[in-house]
């Protein structure tokens, strides 16, 4: 089968460095395949457009598979116009790179954390259904997993470089520990949901071991795109 996308969902904790992560991917994309179409979705548009209904405790599993598998139909379009076209069976310069940066994957670890989602049948069903019409596409799963000893002091490093209102949300949770703990608990729901897509679409974890280290992530990335 002809995928007509080459495309990765960006998933993991934070402070696992998606942002260093995403960027060395692109770089890595545009000196490689400078000719190709390329479509990034940042978590603007997949997660935080619903944090003000997350803040408020408002938000429901419903909105968020609602929001992804809107998100789906477009990239669906967009796939459309290789699909559609002379260039169908193509490959080279004439497949679509995309990145896309959080997906439901997130949403079920933030609102599994507040305890503001239990999975039903249903909202399993939907899930599943979304992520195979990904797979068709092109799109693997690719988490940035932090070791558990090392996101008490990742999550605490962010408060160096966000804004004030970050570091609000973080003394909300607790002190350094607990704030610690909560993303721990955040990272294995992430991880929870994830396992139960595994036979559904392609999931690769990839380790890192120290914090914002560029080289790293380079090499992550470069590893990654050899692998489509």
């Amino acid at each position: 089968m002809v995928k007509h996308i080459s495309g990765w969902i960006i998933e993991g904790v934070v402070a696992s460095g998606k942002t260093t992560f995403i960027q060395e991917l692109q770089q890595i994309l545009a000196n490689r395949h400078p000719a190709r179409t390329k479509v990034c979705i940042s978590e603007h548009y997949t997660e935080r457009i619903l944090e003000d209904k997350k803040a408020k405790r408002s938000l429901t599993a419903q909105a968020t598979i609602d929001l992804a598998s809107n998100i789906v139909d477009k990239l669906e379009i967009i796939a459309s116009w290789k699909s559609d076209s002379k260039f169908c069976n193509n490959e080279g310069n004439a497949v679509i790179d995309s990145t896309v940066e959080r997906f439901l994957g997130s949403h079920y670890a933030n609102l599994k954390t507040m305890n503001l989602w239990s999975l039903n049948a249903q909202d399993e069903s939907r899930i599943i259904n979304i992520y195979h019409r990904l797979a068709v596409l092109g799109f693997s799963v690719v988490i940035l997993k932090l070791p558990d000893s090392l996101i008490s002091q990742a999550v605490a490093s962010t408060k160096l470089y966000r804004n004030t209102a970050w570091s609000q949300y973080l003394e909300a949770i607790g002190n350094d520990e607990e704030v610690g703990a909560y993303y721990l608990n955040w990272q294995n729901q992430l991880f929870e949901f994830y396992n139960i897509l595994s036979e559904h679409i392609e999931i690769q974890t990839l380790m890192v071991d120290s914090i914002y280290s560029k080289k790293q992530y380079s090499e992550l990335a470069a590893s990654l795109v050899k692998l489509k």
